[in-house]
């Protein structure tokens, strides 16, 4: 019983690892739609959003991603578009360009991260995403929507 638990783990940890590598080592695909935040637009952000009331959704990767990291990206824009009417426009953010250190810091940013900013709240959706982007991405627009009512 014990030996069949283990091997159960460590199959479940192998897998999770392969995932973790072939999010940041698959090539990035070209037909996914990807709105990049240059660095003088991100100077604006930061400090914009130290006091916002506005609501500002980021999304931050890696240049090479998998399908899913881009169906997080895909859904969660959609989803700010069709809920908010272009009012909260999801900003992308490459953690692999230089220039972005300062609201990575400011927001506490150490990997792939979804998250909804409103002044000095956040709200992180980065499981929800991973988790629902490509098999249920209704539950990810409500959970989205339910995250930015709350702030």
């Amino acid at each position: 019983m014990k030996k069949r638990l283990v091997l159960g783990f460590c199959a479940a940890l192998f897998v999770f690892g392969i995932h973790a590598q072939s999010c940041s080592n698959a090539p990035k695909n070209p037909s996914v739609e990807n709105e990049q935040t240059s660095l003088a637009e991100e100077g604006q952000l930061l400090a914009a959003n130290t006091q916002s009331t506005q609501v500002e959704a980021y999304y931050f990767h890696y240049t090479r991603r998998c399908v899913t990291c881009q169906a997080v990206e895909s859904v969660t824009a959609d989803a700010l578009k069709t809920l908010y009417g272009g009012k909260i426009v999801l900003k992308s953010i490459n953690l692999d360009e230089k220039g972005h250190e300062a609201l990575v810091e400011k927001l506490g940013i150490n990997g792939q991260t979804l998250i909804v900013v409103k002044g000095a709240k956040k709200t992180e959706l980065t499981n929800d995403g991973f988790m629902y982007a490509r098999s249920n991405p209704d539950k990810l627009k409500v959970a989205i929507k339910k995250a930015v009512d709350a702030l």
